[in-house]
Parts: C-alpha cells; sequence; structure tokens
C-alpha cells in the first residue's frame, strides 16, 4: 500500500466471509488507514499478494476495492480497533479467480466468550514484513546472532 507517497508492506489471510465471498482479506487496520484522525484518508495502492517474497509474488496479486475499519480506529486510532477487512478484486494478476479459491481461506467467527481459545496470525515486525518494502531492520535471525556475539 502507498501512505503519504510512500510504499509499505503488511500482513493479512483470506478469511471464508460466507455466502460466496472468497475475496475477503483479514489484517490489522493500520495497514489500510493511518488512524487517529489525521488525514482520514485511507490507502492507496492497496492489493493483496499471497506467498510474496523478495522475488516476487508467486501467486499474482489482487488489488483492493474496499477497506474497511471500525471507526474506533479511523478517528481515535485505538489499539483494540486494530482490525480491518480488504475486498479485494474478484480476479488476480495471475490467475482469473478469486482470491480465495486460489490461496485459500481461514474459518472466521463473532461473539464467542472471552475465555475462548484462539490463533493469532501476522503482524510481523522483522523484514521484509517490518511494513517498509525493503525495510531498513536488519533480519530478526541476524540480528539475534548479532546480540548474542556481542555478549
Amino acid at each position: 500500500f502507498t501512505r503519504a507517497g510512500r510504499n509499505y508492506v503488511c500482513s493479512g489471510a483470506t478469511i471464508n466471509a460466507g455466502s460466496g465471498q472468497r475475496d475477503v482479506i483479514s489484517t490489522a487496520a493500520h495497514c489500510v488507514h493511518p488512524g487517529g484522525g489525521g488525514s482520514g484518508a485511507f490507502h492507496t495502492n492497496v492489493q493483496f499478494c499471497p506467498s510474496y517474497n523478495p522475488a516476487g509474488a508467486a501467486r499474482g496479486c489482487w488489488p483492493a476495492v474496499n477497506l474497511i475499519t471500525f471507526t474506533a480506529w479511523t478517528n481515535s486510532g485505538h489499539i483494540e480497533a486494530d482490525v480491518a477487512c480488504i475486498v479485494a478484486r474478484n480476479w488476480g494478476t495471475r490467475y482469473n479467480a478469486h482470491v480465495g479459491d486460489v490461496q485459500g481461506t481461514l474459518g472466521r467467527s463473532w461473539n464467542w466468550g472471552w475465555d475462548e481459545p484462539f490463533a493469532s496470525f501476522g503482524y510481523p515486525a522483522e523484514y521484509p514484513m517490518n511494513t517498509r518494502r525493503g525495510g531498513d531492520k536488519e533480519d530478526g535471525n541476524k540480528k539475534r546472532e548479532r546480540e548474542k556475539k556481542q555478549k
């Protein structure tokens, strides 16, 4: 995505949104909007590229057609509301198919109790997914090795 003229990357996962919706990606709200009021504008050039790596997007990319998040994020940047969905175009750059049909989807559920076990995915903060494409942070494994040597 592009924010204030700079390109960034984020993580996300395709979800089964029901009713034949196979083009929905769950991600963090900061991946679609800066939050906390600010310019109030959603990010631009948002696309989902499954299996992306520095060599490219092996499965192609699906451009966003709609970005959805909570007003608690867009207006105030509340961390509890750092959740969003991307609705992608129903065909990608490499495959004329729904992203969920190519990538597969995760299930989803709502309104369960707070004590239910769950699995959390995403929000990596190390290279190459440190939100700056080709970022200026070193690889997490290399950083840990360097820190061990310094001890």
